[in-house]
């Protein structure tokens, strides 16, 4: 194969994989928009740096179901601003980006924690120093 032919399969390779992520992306809103609970819960959260400035807010607050992970609630932020906030937070393979620090009230949780009405979440941007 030469180098053109690498390029075309590289390039439809990159193609298939934007449309799974993209629709796994979807049914993963879908799921959390549609499901059958009511959207009974209000969480805060509050921007920094980066995402502040793709914003334009220092802090939102974000409607979703009374079951709802972080990571899902990263899912709607994305979705609420585009795709700017969606590249910010998750890798192309839909995982969230390993610089992205996320606090619920104040303390480090993992992204399979569930939220609960009130919750005020923190999403720090990366450290770095020297």
């Amino acid at each position: 194969m030469d180098f053109t032919s690498h390029k075309k399969l590289f390039n439809k390779f990159t193609k298939k994989l934007k449309d799974i992520l993209y629709l796994s992306a979807k049914s993963i809103v879908k799921r959390i928009i549609h499901s059958k609970e009511k959207l009974k819960m209000k969480i805060k959260v509050k921007l920094f740096t980066s995402l502040r400035e793709i914003t334009g807010e220092k802090m939102v607050e974000i409607d979703s179901p009374s079951k709802t992970t972080i990571k899902e609630l990263l899912v709607i932020i994305s979705k609420k601003f585009g795709a700017r906030v969606e590249e910010y937070l998750f890798t192309e393979k839909a995982e969230v980006r390993r610089y992205i620090q996320v606090l619920v009230n104040g303390r480090t949780k993992k992204l399979d924690t569930y939220l609960v009405e009130g919750d005020t979440i923190a999403l720090l941007p990366p450290v770095g120093g020297g």
